[in-house]
């Protein structure tokens, strides 16, 4: 069916316009799922998860394409925006598209226990992924992050037990940046299982955090570690493999 922002979006049948509308029209509670259709969808502001929403998942299609696009690259503009004590969401088969950043956590900002799944991030002129100051043990898993402006995919600011799993990163300025852990001592983040490629710098950590069984070349320097763990990475095809 064709959506209309006027019909409830209880239903496949009934579908609303935009995701902004139905996220204004309901107090979603955790465990409420929202499907996402196939399409192309453009955002005329930032899509704003609020604290009310916490532990909502938002779904797009599984076999084709759900694209969200800000179609606003200026900064401050972003795909989707998590602030203000949102926690527990989910974010699953999207494209996030068109922005600053397409996926953006505010510093300090309380966003905590956040997922990324199983989705795309492309076409944005800071990066991917930016993850603020001192948020709590969010996932960023599967997903698919490159051409994102010669700039970085994944940022990691001083964020704490922050996940980075089984991603694949290409075409970017740096791949994973992290940058030390949050308020917590010895809680930094642990980069697992990513693959990639044809980067400035492939995966690049400072001060805590693990790395461990990532895959980085076709790349000017595979990975930059300065007071990290590290065990069983590879680096290849790159002009520098290691530099620590």
């Amino acid at each position: 069916a064709v959506g209309n922002d006027a019909n409830d979006g209880r239903s496949a049948a009934t579908p609303m316009a935009s995701l902004q509308a139905l996220l204004n029209a309901y107090d979603l509670k955790p465990g409420d799922l929202v499907l996402v259709d196939t399409g192309s969808y453009t955002l005329t502001t930032n899509l704003a998860i609020a604290a009310q929403d916490s532990g909502v998942t938002i779904r797009g299609a599984v076999n084709h394409a759900t694209v969200l696009d800000r179609h606003n690259t200026n900064s401050g503009q972003y795909t989707i925006q998590l602030t203000g004590n949102t926690t527990d969401v989910t974010l699953q088969h999207l494209v996030l598209t068109g922005g600053q950043y397409g996926l953006y956590l505010n510093d300090s900002g309380g966003a905590h226990r956040f997922t990324l799944q199983d989705s795309e991030v492309t076409g944005n002129s800071s990066g991917g992924v930016y993850v603020g100051v001192n948020v709590d043990d969010g996932k960023i898993v599967g997903n698919t992050i490159h051409d994102n402006s010669n700039n970085t995919g994944i940022y990691g600011n001083s964020t704490t037990r922050l996940q980075i799993t089984t991603n694949l990163i290409y075409n970017q300025g740096t791949g994973i940046y992290i940058y030390s852990s949050g308020d917590e001592s010895n809680d930094g983040a642990t980069v697992s299982a990513n693959r990639v490629h044809d980067t400035n710098v492939g995966i690049q950590m400072y001060y805590d955090g693990v790395a461990t069984d990532n895959e980085v070349w076709a790349s000017d320097r595979g990975f930059g570690l300065s007071q990290v763990n590290a065990l069983r990475n590879s680096a290849w095809g790159n002009n520098i493999g290691f530099d620590a």
